[in-house]
């Protein structure tokens, strides 16, 4: 009879043991990949397409050079390219700032921008490309307008 209640004792204190260690497990992927969001995200990302309002927009040439550039110190760059229609030349556009993320929300702080004025966007990462979704209040449309930009890895 101690032998079965020792038995039993141990199979039930091994059943506890590995509960707690899967679930440890779990928090733990779970910390790490949002650890990973942050971590994937660092680097240079050139533009591969966007979509305004479900309608894909045609880059010239100019804007395909479009390249987001962030660091592990929570800085990021913009270099954007627009063409100018006089001697079709592409002009350089830098933007320089500081991103948060919480979950899958990225928020870009501009240099200078005052409180309330930085940018917002839903991002995902998937297969080396990086999906920036933002959506601003149309005033004179009483719309929301949705941007999505996709980037992939240089």
């Amino acid at each position: 009879m101690k032998n079965l209640l020792k038995m039993a004792f141990i199979a039930v204190a091994i059943f506890v043991t590995s509960c707690g260690k899967s679930d440890e497990q779990t928090n733990n992927q779970t910390n790490n990949q949002t650890n990973n969001n942050n971590n994937n995200l660092v680097g240079s990302w050139i533009i591969e397409s966007e979509t305004e309002n479900g309608i894909a927009k045609v880059l010239n040439e100019c804007e395909k050079k479009n390249t987001y550039t962030f660091t592990t110190d929570n800085k990021y760059s913009l270099v954007s390219y627009d063409k100018n229609p006089a001697n079709n030349q592409c002009k350089e556009n830098l933007e320089e700032g500081t991103y948060t993320i919480t979950g899958k929300q990225i928020v870009l702080t501009e240099k200078g921008d005052r409180i309330g004025e930085a940018d917002e966007a839903t991002f995902s990462i998937a297969n080396n490309k990086l999906t920036l979704t933002f959506e601003d209040f149309n005033e004179s449309s009483s719309a929301t307008e949705t941007t999505v930009y996709i980037y992939k890895r240089k």
